[in-house]
């Protein structure tokens, strides 16, 4: 593949990415009752489970960008 086209994916990949955690990140309470609402986490895993998926965003945002970190 073009480096060029992999290069626009990767940036766009990681601005998804980036974008989805800032817009968490304007409201974590929100976002942690969201999450709640869905029952896909025990109740008191919910708030550290919020957490983590915006940590979890952030990372892979930060390693799509790392040179070499694709395969």
């Amino acid at each position: 593949m073009d480096p060029a086209v992999t290069l626009a994916l990767r940036l766009a990949c990681a601005l998804l990415l980036a974008a989805a955690a800032a817009h968490k990140l304007r409201d974590v309470a929100r976002f942690q009752a969201t999450l709640a609402d869905y029952r896909v986490l025990p109740p008191r895993l919910t708030a550290m489970g919020g957490i983590l998926v915006i940590v979890a965003e952030i990372t892979a945002a930060g390693l799509i960008l790392v040179p070499g970190g694709h395969t």
